[in-house]
């Protein structure tokens, strides 16, 4: 089993193969799991067509968060930290929903664009909400890996680390 890595083998026959993304390419890794590309469309075609077998990504890198918003790709930027933090360094598009706020917001975040990626100083709040957000029923969201820190190393040096 964990040697056939074909899509077949995996379940993804017939009108699975084609994605809604003509770009998206589906990989298998060695251990027999389907993993899409850093596009989020692929990221919701393989939710759809395997979420009895695989969750949606409960993080993502900064740099595909890069990628993302390179390519154009539509969904929301969420930064959970304080607006002192905020004073410090931002994320130019990011929409601040201090950690203390997001229950009381979570009408606004089911409104807005999907995914949502969550981010704060080091990671550690935004897997926090991404948690409590999957407990209320709002499955696509992620948390930038590393947070805004992350960032700042392995995207913009620019964006000060503190």
């Amino acid at each position: 089993m964990f040697g056939d890595n074909s899509k077949e083998a995996l379940g993804l026959t017939n009108d699975y193969n084609k994605a809604p993304d003509a770009s998206c390419d589906i990989l298998v890794s060695a251990h027999g799991r389907a993993a899409a590309s850093s596009t989020f469309e692929c990221i919701r075609w393989c939710f759809m067509v395997r979420s009895n077998l695989m969750a949606f990504p409960l993080e993502i890198s900064p740099v595909d968060v890069k990628r993302s918003l390179d390519a154009g790709d539509e969904f929301s930027l969420i930064d959970v930290r304080e607006p002192e933090e905020v004073q410090i360094c931002r994320l130019e598009g990011a929409v601040l929903i201090p950690m203390r706020d997001i229950s009381k917001q979570f009408d606004r975040l089911e409104e807005a664009p999907m995914p949502l990626i969550i981010f704060c100083h080091h990671g550690v709040r935004s897997l926090t909400v991404v948690s409590w957000l999957r407990d209320q029923g709002l499955s696509e969201c992620m948390s930038m890996a590393g947070g805004i820190d992350a960032w700042s190393r392995e995207v913009d040096p620019t964006v000060p680390r503190y």
